[in-house]
């Protein structure tokens, strides 16, 4: 049977059509060990170093592109201008070394990384507003963000309430459904996220969360509070209980409208006097 070629004795498999065994074989322009047998080069500079040692022929033809070289060289000055004066005449990290390297801040803790506790500068984020402004007419877009139905057949309850706004920014939260001139929220609750009490005790833990259900549901109930603080009216529609919810809406307004439809009828009938 065959055996690496490297010379260390390891048998390789009948499949093998390198002669090397994995992380054994030598980069053809450098000498270090490549990776993976497939491979020639140990990296992408050797691989390019490689391809005009086996194509001599091809240097000669490579047109010299001299407006690109032109633009280059003017703004060379500029580019040497615009560095950041903590890295002029240092060295890159990597410079002289080869193969695959590992950042030199990998691994480090939080407060020892570079960019750790940095901020961006105030220009910036004037910059941003301007931006957002002149393409949306507001100075903050996170009141546009919209999510999408949890549920198909969440989805359902859409249709029917034509006269809510769903999931808009209302003082501290973002309530499911809003009616704003009957002063009424609907909040629809997943058994799950929520932790439908039917279900789950309250020192059920929730692994997603990171909190127990006791939590979940006192900081539902701060939601809450905050809703009725602001003069709304909030009914909870558990996720089990969305189509007797649906079937009771209907039937509800079913009836009012009949009735509404009845005084206007009678309101507007006109009287008819014998001549």
């Amino acid at each position: 049977m065959d055996t690496c070629e490297c010379g260390c004795g390891v048998t390789l498999r009948k499949d093998n059509r390198t002669g090397y065994q994995k992380g054994h074989k030598p980069c053809l322009v450098c000498g270090n060990l490549v990776k993976k047998s497939g491979l020639e080069c140990c990296s992408k500079s050797c691989s390019a170093k490689l391809h005009w040692q086996r194509n001599p022929e091809m240097t000669a033809s490579r047109s010299f592109n001299a407006e690109r070289f032109a633009t280059r060289e003017k703004n060379r000055e500029e580019w040497i201008k615009n560095l950041s004066i903590a890295k002029k005449g240092n060295e890159p990290w990597n410079k002289g070394k080869i193969g695959v390297q590992e950042a030199w801040n990998k691994g480090l803790p939080k407060i020892q990384q570079p960019f750790y506790g940095k901020t961006h500068k105030e220009e910036y984020y004037l910059k941003c507003e301007k931006t957002i402004l002149e393409k949306y007419g507001i100075t903050n877009t996170w009141s546009l963000a919209k999510t999408s139905p949890r549920s198909k057949v969440e989805k359902r309850l859409q249709p029917l309430l034509e006269n809510y706004s769903y999931n808009v920014k209302f003082g501290n939260f973002k309530p499911d459904y809003i009616n704003y001139d009957t002063h009424h929220i609907i909040e629809v609750y997943g058994d799950y996220w929520h932790c439908n009490p039917k279900k789950y005790s309250k020192e059920y833990y929730h692994s997603q969360l990171k909190m127990t259900a006791e939590e979940i549901w006192l900081k539902d109930k701060i939601r809450l509070e905050y809703f009725e603080s602001m003069g709304y009216s909030v009914t909870i529609v558990w996720e089990n209980d969305i189509d007797k919810f649906i079937k009771d809406y209907i039937s509800k307004h079913d009836t009012e409208n009949t009735e509404m439809a009845g005084s206007i009828t009678t309101k507007t009938m006109p009287t008819v006097g014998l001549q």
